[in-house]
C-alpha cells in the first residue's frame, strides 16, 4: 500500500479553464531574441579563440609561478642600504634613484600584475567548478 493516498483529480471546471488559455496561447519564435548583436559578436570570438586548444595544466602550473622571481622590495632596501656607506655621493645618489624606480616597478607593475594573476586563478577555478570535462592537473 503506498504511503499516501493517490492525488484528488482537479474539478474538471479548472481543466477545461486551462486547457482553454493553452490553446488561446501563442508564441511568435521569430520576435524572440536569444542573444543580441554584441552578444553573439562576443559569443563567435570566443569561439574563434581556440580557447579549447590551450593545454591548461601548463596553463595552470605556469601561473604557480610567481610574477617577478626577484623580491623587488627588497632589493631596493639594499641599495638603499648601500648608498648609505657609499663614500662617493653621485654613486650613492644613483643606488637611491634606482632604490626609488624599483619601488615604482613594484607598485605600478608587479603588484596589479599579481592581482591579475590571483583573479586569474579564480576565474580557471570557477571553470573547473562549471565544466566537469574542463581540468586542471
Amino acid at each position: 500500500q503506498p504511503p499516501f493516498p493517490p492525488p484528488t483529480p482537479l474539478p474538471l471546471q479548472y481543466t477545461a479553464e486551462f486547457q482553454e488559455r493553452l490553446h488561446a496561447l501563442n508564441f511568435h519564435f521569430e520576435d524572440l531574441v536569444l542573444l543580441n548583436a554584441e552578444g553573439r559578436r562576443d559569443l563567435e570570438a570566443f569561439r574563434k579563440s581556440q580557447v579549447d586548444l590551450v593545454n591548461y595544466a601548463d596553463f595552470t602550473a605556469e601561473l604557480r609561478n610567481p610574477v617577478v622571481k626577484t623580491n623587488v622590495e627588497g632589493l631596493a632596501v639594499d641599495l638603499e642600504r648601500l648608498s648609505n656607506v657609499q663614500s662617493d655621493r653621485t654613486l650613492a645618489g644613483r643606488l637611491v634613484e634606482e632604490a626609488h624606480k624599483l619601488r615604482r616597478v613594484q607598485n605600478q607593475i608587479v603588484l596589479p600584475m599579481e592581482a591579475l594573476v590571483a583573479q586569474l586563478k579564480e576565474s580557471v577555478q570557477f571553470l573547473t567548478t562549471m565544466s566537469p570535462s574542463f581540468q586542471v592537473l
